[in-house]
């Protein structure tokens, strides 16, 4: 067997090895990305403000002639959805209108509540342009089982009646719409990470530290390669 040929074998048998080792490297690589993927172009909607109040207890519902309001609440300027946690009995999702007042004056949402369930409803107005005080009535037209809030007596903002009787402290969320997609919050995640950094370091610095970590993966990869072969 002459040296060259000797050669080809151990290549060949060397193949399997190499391709294997490819494999288990690129199998998480490629999960990697394409979890990193899903998650920068993902969609989520900006929460603005909340009274804080987790969803602890259930509280009582209402009927459709009556009404559930909130006084007091903390409204944020940029806010242009209510998100509340309310249920309805099981079969079909009734439909639930919200009247908010604020700044002066009153607006008109349309939601859908979850039948059979707690869940998200989502109330959408137009933006009052200034932070301020607000005050929203709800019905429903069909009996509601409840909605997502706490038992506690305090007056915080978000307290919640059912024709005037006090209920408790309803959850609530305000979002602004429509929904970002996660890769648009990176450039200001990036100004975020540098601010109480040292004063050379800027949003700059994550950029360049992102392309020399994907730079220095492939280069490391190719000298796996390499020396298996």
């Amino acid at each position: 067997m002459t040296t060259t040929e000797a050669r080809r074998r151990g290549l060949r048998r060397g193949i399997p090895r190499v391709r294997g080792t490819a494999i288990a490297i690129a199998l998480p690589v490629i999960a990697f990305l394409v979890l990193a993927g899903y998650w920068v172009f993902h969609t989520r909607a900006d929460v603005v403000g909340t009274n804080t109040i987790g969803p602890r207890f259930v509280l009582p519902g209402f009927a459709p002639s009556q009404r559930l309001c909130a006084r007091g609440v903390d409204l944020p300027g940029n806010a242009n959805t209510l998100q509340l946690d309310i249920g309805a009995p099981a079969g079909r999702s009734p439909r639930a209108t919200l009247r908010l007042s604020a700044g002066g004056r009153t607006q008109v949402a349309h939601g859908l509540l979850f039948p059979g369930v707690v869940g998200a409803s989502n109330f959408h107005f137009q933006p009052i342009g200034h932070d301020t005080l607000a005050s929203w009535c709800l019905r429903a037209a069909s009996p509601t089982i409840g909605e997502a809030g706490t038992l506690a007596p305090t007056a915080y903002t978000g307290a919640a009646f059912v024709d005037g009787h006090a209920i408790g402290q309803l959850s609530q969320t305000f979002l602004h719409v429509p929904a970002r997609r996660q890769i648009a919050a990176l450039p200001a995640g990036a100004r975020h990470a540098a601010t109480l950094r040292a004063g050379f370091v800027g949003a700059w610095t994550y950029w360049l530290l992102a392309a020399v970590v994907l730079i220095a993966c492939v280069a490391g990869l190719r000298l796996v390669l390499r020396g298996m072969r």
